[in-house]
């Protein structure tokens, strides 16, 4: 005898209860499908180059969804690479010290200084001499004092010059440097990371959902330009009241119901949050009553659960501490 078809999705949900175990029939509630989204946009302003893909599109993790544009990149990337250089140059010569030209030089200076500083003192002495026999003024040994003074203290500003020389840079002028070649680098990952961010990626196999974007359209930082959806993952959000929740725990059998045919399914979780019943109540009493959210996860395969779907799910409720 060959069944009426309304009978079949019937026939098909009590097959499926048979196979429970020592679950019973709890409640039914309505919901829609839902699955995991992500909206790729770019993390900075930029125009929309091309876009690769379209709504609907099957794509794979790392395929490129879209190529976005900012028109000062390229320079700004260049100009950091610049900086990078010359704080690396300068930290060399840091490193390296004094070079021998250098300590040369000022090996002369200090000579200089130290012959200046004997003559100088010759004079002094010799004015001084002059001075004791009323021979000279008191002017012109003030005077050769104040040369000498003078030369003594280029003496001594040539010695410590050729002594900061010898000891080469500082360990604190050093780390400064090195934390500007540090700032310098970090600046132009920044810069790169900015170009890669361009270029719009799948993080997961799924579908194309929406296509917000078209070329030649600016975006703002974080405006999604696509919305990718994992559908082979997908799950329900239905609505329940709170007698039923209190009977509820994670874990417990379900069933999704469609005009196709049930799919079996497990909760997978249940909101702390009670929430105002939604418009998709059947009754108007149901209305002024405070919902669950309940989150049905299917157990088989279910490639006819499409986002936004609206179905009806059976939960059950395990009969003396058994699992279904």
């Amino acid at each position: 005898m060959t069944l009426p078809r309304p009978v079949l999705p019937v026939l098909a949900i009590v097959l499926l209860l048979n196979g429970c175990g020592g679950a019973s029939p709890l409640a039914f509630g309505e919901g829609t499908v839902e699955v995991h989204e992500a909206n790729m946009g770019p993390p900075v302003p930029a125009t929309v180059l091309r876009m690769l893909v379209d709504e609907g599109d099957e794509v794979r993790a790392g395929d490129t969804l879209a190529l976005l544009l900012q028109r000062d990149l390229d320079a700004t990337i260049a100009l950091r690479r610049a900086e990078l250089g010359s704080a690396r140059a300068t930290l060399r010569d840091l490193e390296a010290g004094a070079r021998s030209q250098e300590l040369r030089r000022a090996e002369a200076d200090l000579a200089v200084a130290e012959a200046e500083v004997v003559r100088t003192t010759r004079e002094r002495d010799r004015l001084q001499s002059l001075a004791a026999t009323n021979a000279t003024s008191r002017q012109s040994l003030d005077d050769a004092v104040a040369r000498h003074d003078a030369a003594t203290a280029r003496r001594d500003a040539a010695l410590e010059t050729l002594r900061l020389l010898t000891a080469g840079t500082r360990p604190d002028q050093i780390a400064a440097a090195r934390a500007r070649v540090a700032a310098a680098e970090a600046a132009v990952h920044s810069a790169l990371a900015r170009e890669t961010d361009l270029v719009l990626v799948a993080p997961f196999d799924g579908r194309v959902l929406t296509r917000m974007a078209e070329p030649a359209e600016v975006l703002g930082a974080g405006t999604p330009a696509v919305t990718i959806g994992e559908v082979d993952r997908p799950w329900v959000r239905a609505w329940f009241p709170t007698t039923v929740i209190a009977s509820l725990t994670v874990g417990d059998s379900a069933v999704i119901e469609l005009p196709t045919g049930p799919i079996r399914a497990r909760v997978a979780s249940i909101s702390p949050q009670a929430e105002f019943t939604p418009r998709v109540a059947l009754t108007e009493d149901e209305r002024a009553d405070l919902l669950f959210g309940v989150k049905v996860e299917p157990v088989e395969e279910a490639r006819t659960l499409h986002p936004g779907l609206w179905v009806r799910v059976r939960l059950f409720v395990t009969r003396e501490g058994t699992r279904p």
